[in-house]
C-alpha cells in the first residue's frame, strides 16, 4: 500500500481516537497529539477551533515535556511518562506516546471537571490507542 495513503490513514484514525476521548470527557477543552518538536498532528476539543490555539499548545506541550524529561533525568528516572499541571480552574496532563520509530506528547487541557485519577486513566488509554494506531 501507498506510504502517504498509510500517513493519511493514521491521522485520521488518530483524529478520531482524539474525538472519542473528548466525547468521553466532555469538559475536555482542547485534546493535541504533538511531534516531540512542538507541532500539532491531531486535534480535537471544544477550543479546538480557536485561532492558533492548538499550534501553541502543542508547542508548549513539548516544551514542557522536554523539561520534565530534563528534571527526571536530573533525578535518575530516565522513563518520564505522564507531567500533571495544576492550574485554578484548569489541569494539563502530558503523556508521552513512543512507538518504534516516533515519540509523541498527548496533551490535554480540562477543565477539572473529572476526578484526576480518571483523567490519567483515559489519557493512559488513549495514548496507548494510538500507538497502537500507529505501529
Amino acid at each position: 500500500m501507498d506510504p502517504l495513503l498509510i500517513e493519511k490513514m493514521q491521522q485520521l484514525q488518530i483524529k478520531k481516537l482524539l474525538e472519542t476521548t473528548y466525547r468521553e470527557i466532555s469538559s475536555i477543552q482542547l485534546i493535541v497529539l504533538a511531534s516531540v518538536d512542538g507541532f500539532n498532528l491531531a486535534t480535537s476539543g471544544s477550543k479546538a477551533q480557536d485561532f492558533n490555539l492548538p499550534e501553541k499548545f502543542a508547542a508548549m506541550a513539548s516544551s514542557m515535556a522536554a523539561l520534565s524529561q530534563a528534571a527526571g533525568k536530573e533525578l535518575d528516572a530516565n522513563h518520564q511518562s505522564v507531567t500533571i499541571l495544576d492550574f485554578k480552574g484548569l489541569q494539563i496532563v502530558l503523556r508521552i506516546v513512543k512507538t518504534s520509530t516516533n515519540t509523541f506528547i498527548l496533551a490535554i487541557a480540562e477543565s477539572k471537571e473529572i476526578i484526576l485519577g480518571n483523567l490519567l486513566v483515559k489519557a493512559r488509554d488513549c495514548a496507548q490507542n494510538i500507538k497502537e494506531a500507529l505501529q
